[in-house]
C-alpha cells in the first residue's frame, strides 16, 4: 500500500480536482496553515520551535518544487504545489466578507490590496524588523485591535513567519492562520510573479533568485543543494 503524501514524515495536503481552482475549501478549522518549500525543511533540521509549528499546523501545502520532489522520494507519491500567492488570490476572492488580519508587508500594498479585492473588515500591523521572539509576538499582538478575526495573513518571511503564527495560535484560538511568504508582494503588484510555464517548469524559485540574487543566493542554492542532502538523508534512515 501506498503510503499518505508526505515528506520528513510529515503529511502533505494535496488538492482533490474539485478545489484546485478553490483552494481555499482546504482550509476549513481555526489553526495554522504551512506552504513548504526548500527553507522550511532547512529551518525544521535546524530549529526544534520550526519541528513543533510544522507538527502543530492544521495543514502543510507543498509551495515549493523541493517538496513536490522530496514527498515523491520519501513516500512514492506524486502532489501537486499548493502556492502561497495562488492560495491567498483564491482565498481573498472567497473570504472577502470576513474580518482578517494582515502580518506584515507594506502599507501601500496593504492598500493595493484593500482596493483589487474589495476587503471590508480587515487590519494591518507590521511587526518591528528582528528575528522571532514569544516576548515581541506578545507585544504585537498586544497592539492588534481586532483579537479574534476569521482569517489572518502572515507575510513576515520564513522562518519567523511560521514560528509568528504558532505562537499567534494560542491567542487568536478561533482563526485561520496562513504563512504564506511573498504572497502580499506578488498580488499587490510590487512584485512581478514568473510567467505560468516557468511555474509549471517547477524553477519559480530561480525565475525569483534572478530578481532578487543577493537576498536569495543563501536561500535558493545553498538551501536546494541542503535541502537534497537531507531529502536523502531521510530516505536511507528511513528505509522500511
Amino acid at each position: 500500500m501506498t503510503p499518505a503524501p508526505h515528506a520528513f514524515g510529515y503529511k502533505l495536503t494535496s488538492l482533490p480536482k474539485k478545489e484546485e481552482k478553490d483552494p481555499s475549501a482546504a482550509a476549513v478549522s481555526a489553526g495554522t496553515y504551512i506552504f513548504a518549500n526548500a527553507l522550511s525543511w532547512v529551518s525544521a533540521h535546524n530549529l526544534p520551535q520550526f519541528k513543533s509549528a510544522l507538527a502543530n499546523a492544521q495543514k502543510i501545502f507543498p509551495d515549493g518544487i523541493g517538496t513536490v520532489i522530496a514527498c515523491k522520494i520519501h513516500s512514492n507519491n506524486s502532489i501537486q504545489r499548493v502556492t502561497g500567492p495562488d492560495f491567498t488570490h483564491a482565498s481573498l476572492q472567497k473570504w472577502k466578507s470576513n474580518s482578517m488580519l494582515f502580518i506584515g508587508g507594506s502599507h501601500l500594498g496593504y492598500l493595493r490590496i484593500l482596493q483589487i479585492y474589495n476587503l471590508s473588515q480587515s487590519e494591518l500591523f507590521i511587526p518591528p524588523y528582528a528575528p522571532f521572539s514569544e516576548a515581541q509576538t506578545l507585544n504585537d499582538l498586544s497592539h492588534i485591535k481586532n483579537k479574534n478575526p476569521d482569517i489572518v495573513w502572515v507575510c513576515l518571511g520564513s522562518p519567523k513567519q511560521e514560528l509568528w503564527a504558532d505562537f499567534a495560535r494560542l491567542h487568536l484560538k478561533n482563526s485561520k492562520i496562513f504563512s504564506v511568504g511573498n504572497a502580499f508582494h506578488v498580488l499587490s503588484g510590487e512584485k512581478k510573479r514568473a510567467p505560468l510555464w516557468i511555474r509549471s517548469a517547477g524553477l519559480e524559485w530561480a525565475y525569483r533568485l534572478a530578481q532578487e540574487p543577493f537576498r536569495l543566493f543563501n536561500r535558493c542554492l545553498i538551501g536546494n543543494s541542503m535541502l537534497l542532502f537531507l531529502t536523502i538523508k531521510y530516505k536511507i534512515t528511513h528505509r522500511p
